[in-house]
C-alpha cells in the first residue's frame, strides 16, 4: 500500500535527534558494559572426606552478544532509514541521479539527494563511534564456538576447560626414631623429639569455563572498513549524479528581501 508523503514526514521529524541516541547509547553500552558480553561456569566436586566448599562454584550467563545487539540495531533504526531515503526520493526531480556501486554490487539508481541523505547518516560520527567501541575477545586466549546447552543458536564463543585439583596441607606430629633409645637406664629424665611434617590433602577437584558474546578484533576492523568502502561509494555515486546541468531557481534574493522589506 502506497504511504501519503505527510505521513512521511511526520514520521521522520523527530527521528533524526532519536538515531543518534541510540547510536550513542550503544556506544556507551559497548563501552561500559563489557561484563554483559561475558561469562563463566565454576562446578567443584569435593572428596567422600571433605568439606565441601560452595564458594569454589559459580555461574554468570552472558547476558548479550555484538550480533544480537547489532541485529536490534538493525531492527530499531529501520523505520527511521527508510523514511528518511523514502522522503528524499519522494522530492526528487527525477533528473539528478546515479547508481550506486557498492564492491562491484549494484545497489539500484538513487536520486542525488537521496544519495545526499545516505551520506549524511553513514558520515555520523555517532556510528563511527559505535563500532570502534564494540566489545573484542582477547586475542591471547583460544575461543571455540559454545558447545553449552543455554548457548545454543547464540554466536557466543567458549574457552576450553580448565580442571584443577583442590589441595590442602595437613601438619602432623610424629617422634623421630631415637637409635640410642635402648641404651637409657631406667628412671632416666629422657623426653623424645617430637617434629612435624606436611601432608598434602586432596579436597576435591573444579572446573571453569568462560564465555563470550564479543567480536574479534578483526570483525570489527572489518565492520570499519565496510563502513568506509560505502562511504566512499555513496560520494562517487553522488558526485555521478550531480554531474548534470543545473536548474536554475525563479527565485532570487531581490525577490524574497524585496517582499519582506518592501516599502
Amino acid at each position: 500500500m502506497n504511504r501519503k508523503l505527510k505521513l512521511v514526514l511526520a514520521l521522520t521529524q523527530d527521528a533524526a535527534s532519536r538515531f543518534s541516541a541510540i547510536l550513542r547509547d550503544y556506544s556507551k553500552f559497548f563501552d561500559k558494559s563489557q561484563g554483559a558480553f561475558l561469562g563463566y561456569k565454576n562446578t567443584y566436586m569435593p572428596q567422600d572426606a571433605a568439606v565441601d566448599d560452595p564458594s569454589k562454584r559459580g555461574y554468570s550467563k552472558v547476558v548479550t552478544t555484538v550480533d544480537e545487539k547489532i541485529d536490534y540495531l538493525i531492527r530499531a533504526t529501520s523505520d527511521y532509514i527508510q523514511n528518511v531515503l523514502t522522503k528524499e526520493r519522494t522530492n526528487g526531480s527525477g533528473f539528478a541521479k546515479a547508481d550506486l556501486i557498492v564492491n562491484g554490487e549494484n545497489w539500484g539508481e538513487f536520486y542525488s539527494n537521496e544519495l545526499l541523505a545516505l551520506k549524511s547518516i553513514l558520515e555520523k560520527s555517532e556510528l563511527s563511534q559505535m563500532i570502534q567501541t564494540i566489545p573484542v575477545r582477547t586475542e591471547t586466549d583460544i575461543w571455540e564456538p559454545s558447545t553449552s546447552a543455554e548457548y545454543v543458536g547464540r554466536e557466543i564463543y567458549q574457552k576450553p576447560l580448565v580442571t584443577q585439583e583442590i589441595k590442602t596441607t595437613v601438619k602432623t606430629q610424629y617422634i623421630l626414631s631415637d637409635p640410642n633409645l635402648d641404651k637409657l637406664k631406667p628412671g632416666s629424665d629422657y623426653k623424645p623429639q617430637i617434629t612435624t611434617k606436611d601432608d598434602v590433602l586432596k579436597l576435591g577437584v573444579q572446573t571453569r569455563q568462560e564465555f563470550s558474546g564479543q567480536w574479534t578484533h578483526s570483525q570489527r576492523a572489518a565492520a570499519l572498513d565496510r563502513l568506509t568502502t560505502l562511504k566512499t561509494a555513496v560520494s562517487i555515486a553522488l558526485e555521478k549524479a550531480n554531474d548534470v546541468d543545473a536548474v536554475e531557481s525563479p527565485i532570487d534574493s531581490n525577490k524574497i528581501f524585496g517582499f519582506i522589506f518592501q516599502k
